[in-house]
């Protein structure tokens, strides 16, 4: 299915990217893909129960190009619309995955925002967000 995203880069510009959607039972695969080579930035969110869906996965295979541009923070806006469910990360390591340390500087720079709350406890990122671009 076929989507558009608004993202603000780090430059503090909105740029418009299109992309899709392929939902595969409880995941939901998005895609942006590359411009110049044939490729993508992808993300994988698993529906993981009691209204929550979780980052599975968070892939820039566009290198600069998609690099700094506020994807997953668009994207994150995006699954909360599209899904009705609440966003969490995954842990540093839990049955569904691992958040890396470049997925935890994408959720802190969401709580610099505002926009996602460290819940150290459980170790994970809780998106508060309202499934608006930011």
């Amino acid at each position: 299915m076929p989507i558009r995203i608004h993202a603000v880069g780090r430059d503090g510009i909105e740029r418009v990217f299109d992309g899709d959607l392929k939902r595969d039972g409880p995941r939901w695969i998005y895609r942006i893909p590359c411009a110049t080579k044939l490729d993508w930035f992808e993300a994988v969110f698993l529906e993981v129960g009691g209204g929550w869906i979780q980052v599975a996965m968070l892939k820039n295979n566009c290198g600069k190009e998609h690099s700094a541009m506020g994807i997953p923070e668009a994207l994150f806006a995006r699954v909360v619309a599209d899904s009705g469910l609440s966003l969490r990360s995954s842990q540093t390591d839990d049955e569904h995955g691992y958040r890396t340390p470049s997925a935890t500087k994408v959720w802190k720079r969401l709580e610099a925002r505002g926009l996602a709350r460290e819940d150290k406890a459980a170790d994970r990122y809780i998106y508060q967000g309202d499934g608006r671009s930011p």
